[in-house]
């Protein structure tokens, strides 16, 4: 069987999709916004799986002035692949749109959903196939990083940095992965504004690695918990001693 992914904004599922079991070719539709990561993540899974990777970039809705324009440019996108064989199988986690047009124009006949720790496959072909047990370091290697956590330091550091550290933080109690893929992250509790401006550079450092979508903050600060509503906005907090 081959599996054809629509990518969301997490990578965790469609990973797991991939590892979960021996496909005989996959195809993965990402936006240029995360093809980089994309391309990053399917060189790493290649030390997991066995499996040929195809990556096709395809523009986001968000950069889209016309729901119809858009429509148009993404089905002239797909001209370039004939429709799929019987054999194929669409894992789908981006947005309805996407779906309706790779349905209607490539011919999927089987579509692929995860529910409670397994894929289940429907349509012309019926399956089910185990979720692939992805553990937190595993998820951090396949994006090209390494973690590290000893003696109250939290660290990762990059291939593409020649082992140099490029994040580092002693404000991170736990860290794990979540049942759905986002990584939970646990802060201590800051006592003063120097170590509140501190945890939210950090805070801010993690969304640049692997945006906004793919983690989640625990602390106990109300003025933090109000700005990780929207992150976009600068963060403001008083003066106060370190």
């Amino acid at each position: 069987m081959q599996l054809h992914i629509m990518c969301g904004k997490s990578p965790f599922l469609w990973i797991k999709a991939i590892l979960s079991y021996e496909w005989s070719k996959v195809r993965i539709y990402t936006y240029h916004e995360i093809f980089e990561q994309t391309i990053r993540i399917c060189s790493e899974l290649t030390t997991f799986s066995d499996s040929e990777l195809e990556v096709v970039a395809i523009q986001g809705l968000a950069s889209a002035n016309s729901m119809r324009k858009y429509s148009k440019e993404f089905e002239e996108d797909l001209n370039q692949f004939k429709t799929v064989e019987e054999d194929v199988i669409l894992f789908y986690s981006g947005t309805v749109p996407h779906l309706a047009i790779l349905v209607s124009k490539l011919n999927y006949r089987s579509l692929m959903k995860f529910h409670s720790g397994t894929f289940i496959i429907s349509g012309h072909i019926e399956d089910s196939i185990d979720e692939y047990g992805l553990d937190l370091d595993q998820f951090f290697k396949l994006q090209g990083y390494i973690l590290a956590m000893k003696k109250g330091t939290t660290s990762l550091t990059s291939k593409d940095t020649g082992g140099v550290s490029v994040f580092k933080s002693d404000r991170i109690t736990n860290m794990e992965l979540s049942y759905f893929g986002k990584i939970q992250i646990d802060w201590k509790e800051p006592k003063t504004s120097g170590q509140r401006k501190k945890t939210v550079a950090e805070i801010l450092q993690l969304i640049v690695l692997f945006g906004r979508h793919s983690i989640e903050h625990n602390i106990d600060d109300p003025i933090i918990e109000n700005w990780l509503k929207n992150v976009n906005m600068p963060f403001e907090t008083e003066r106060e001693e370190e």
